[in-house]
């Protein structure tokens, strides 16, 4: 639609229509031909400028000088720049590359199984964060597990389920646990459960384990603020192959390691 000068007069639009219009504008984004015109009299580069500067001076009350205009307009065009045959120096812009949603965890993929653990492997780094934020409180790793170990308390019982089953764990908390509710982390026997090679979960993983290893063996109970420790928890299971889970504070769900 061509948008007019503050002479107010109408205008053919080029789709058919008749439209009164009185503000400065632009004419289908083409260059612009009314803001502001030359002052009258004064010669252009453009033919259709000046046609449409002449129009302006008076009012269009014909049909056929509405048509004249849509005609004349319609074929008045930006004229093509000259080809000069060089190719333009300008370096095409570089392709974005994307970037990733978020940044890789330190803990490595999230995968879980069938039942909702974590699957985790021999020396992969776990962690726990804080209640109410993604603070890091505490990383540690499962660094051996190991059917049958020697036990060395003086006075082992056999196992109850069959076999006993040594994990080993490093484990270093951050200063930050020190702000949680409840400033320690716990790795005991009571947090683990077993699966044997079908993965039926056993009822009583702990059995006759308590009896095996020194207590200097052992990982500590409780682990609070800014620590490193290293220990063996020792599980009583019924099958020399399957699974454990550390599932903290009786959760139904947490880490799995085969074994």
């Amino acid at each position: 639609m061509i948008w007019s000068q503050p002479h107010r007069f109408l205008v053919h639009d080029l789709f058919g229509g008749i439209t009164s219009l009185s503000q400065a504008g632009r004419y289908w984004g083409a260059p612009r031909l009314w803001d502001p015109l030359p002052p009258h009299g004064e010669r252009t580069d453009s033919s259709c400028l000046t046609l449409v500067k002449d129009i302006t001076m008076r009012t269009i009350t014909s049909i056929s000088t509405i048509a004249a205009l849509a005609l004349s307009l319609a074929a008045c065009s930006a004229a093509a720049p000259a080809d000069t045959g060089k190719t333009p120096d300008t370096t095409p812009a570089a392709t974005a590359t994307p970037t990733p949603s978020e940044a890789a965890s330190e803990f490595g993929e999230a995968v879980k199984n069938s039942r909702g653990n974590l699957v985790k492997t021999i020396g992969q780094l776990a962690g726990t964060s804080s209640l109410t934020s993604d603070v890091v409180t505490s990383r540690f790793a499962v660094t051996d597990l190991v059917l049958d170990p020697t036990c060395d308390s003086g006075f082992p019982d056999s196992p109850a389920n069959g076999h006993y089953l040594g994990i080993h764990l490093n484990v270093e908390s951050t200063p930050e646990l020190a702000e949680e509710e409840f400033p320690w982390v716990s790795f005991t026997q009571y947090d683990w459960q077993a699966y044997d090679a079908d993965g039926k979960r056993l009822n009583d993983p702990i059995g006759n384990a308590w009896t095996c290893l020194d207590s200097s063996q052992q990982l500590p109970a409780q682990i609070g603020p800014g620590q490193s420790v290293s220990g063996w928890i020792v599980l009583d299971v019924a099958s020399p192959t399957g699974a454990v889970v550390l599932a903290m504070g009786g959760s139904p769900v947490g880490w799995e390691w085969a074994y």
